[in-house]
């Protein structure tokens, strides 16, 4: 869905700087306003960006819980301080949070400086640019579980040292020849340092952390039972005993919001003047409700269920 809008605008060859002139450059990033204002019915622009806030809060707020989680189990605990409370736990990860939180502010203001790349392209380039090198590793270890420690780690720095060079010393001009063109398209060219930096990444990245298995040896001791402990969790489903643990306000209180939020969104088709586009969102409103009624009648399933047995 997030890719819809400029699909289309792409798609049908609209100006949008004709449409929209005082963006100027960044007229692509108007492509939304245009989709929803040609092609959704009135009153839909408010619900598409409550939507978009709440996709971009939700990701961002359980991002900042599980670095500031990272940090506190991986470097404090693991390395500052082995000895800490639960107390301190929680308050250096509050203050990590608050950090980690400041730090995205600050990436924010930058990418909103950058005049030459859209909102889309700045987003193409950060999953391809910083996203892929910390994916690739988390990926193969699920693939391959002999490789040492430190594979994880340097795979990372090789896959920022790969997008380095393909962000600040690759030229994509360079490619000029192969394409008998005189000149690539700003568009042009973010789509083809984005395909070429991931099939750089598949390939160095990917293919440094599988050529670490070279070094690796059986580990012993505790670390040979964390990394036992590690493999069968991976080849066990999660068991019933484990759903059952779940705690069931989450889906009460999410079930009765989203039930809230369905007949809400419905009720909004009384204010339009078309069956057409009261359908659209009687359909959003139904979907939403139906959604909230499953998470509530899931939550009662497993308040319910009667002394799973374990795996």
């Amino acid at each position: 869905m997030w890719f819809v809008p400029p699909w289309v605008t792409a798609t049908l060859g609209v100006d949008l700087m004709a449409y929209y002139p005082k963006l100027a450059e960044s007229a692509n990033n108007a492509a939304y306003v245009y989709y929803i204002d040609h092609y959704l019915p009135a009153g839909m622009l408010g619900l598409v960006l409550a939507a978009m806030l709440a996709a971009t809060i939700a990701p961002m707020t359980t991002a900042l819980n599980r670095n500031a989680g990272i940090f506190v189990r991986n470097v404090y605990q693991a390395v500052l301080n082995p000895k800490a409370t639960e107390h301190k736990q929680l308050v250096v990860g509050k203050v990590s949070t608050v950090i980690n939180g400041l730090l995205c502010i600050l990436a924010a203001l930058l990418f909103a400086s950058i005049d030459e790349y859209s909102f889309f392209d700045i987003m193409m380039l950060f999953g391809a640019l910083l996203q892929t090198p910390l994916t690739i590793p988390s990926l193969l270890a699920l693939v391959t579980l002999k490789t040492p420690d430190w594979s994880g780690w340097a795979t990372i720095a090789v896959g920022l040292s790969v997008s380095f060079f393909m962000q600040f010393v690759f030229q994509v001009d360079w490619l000029l020849p192969l394409f008998d063109a005189a000149s690539f398209t700003n568009r042009e060219s973010v789509d083809l340092l984005v395909s070429i930096t991931l099939l750089a990444h598949i390939v160095i990245t990917g293919g440094f952390f599988l050529s670490t298995r070279w070094f690796y040896q059986e580990s012993s001791g505790e670390r040979g039972k964390e990394i036992t402990q590690l493999k069968v969790n991976l080849q066990s489903p999660i068991g019933l005993s484990e759903e059952a643990k779940v705690d069931t306000r989450q889906g009460a209180y999410l079930g009765r919001m989203c039930q809230i939020l369905g007949v809400l969104v419905a009720s909004i088709a009384m204010t339009t003047d078309s069956m057409s586009d009261a359908s659209v969102f009687i359909s959003i409103g139904l979907a939403i409700l139906l959604a909230g009624t499953h998470l509530y009648r899931q939550r009662n399933v497993l308040a319910t269920s009667p002394n799973p047995i374990t795996d």
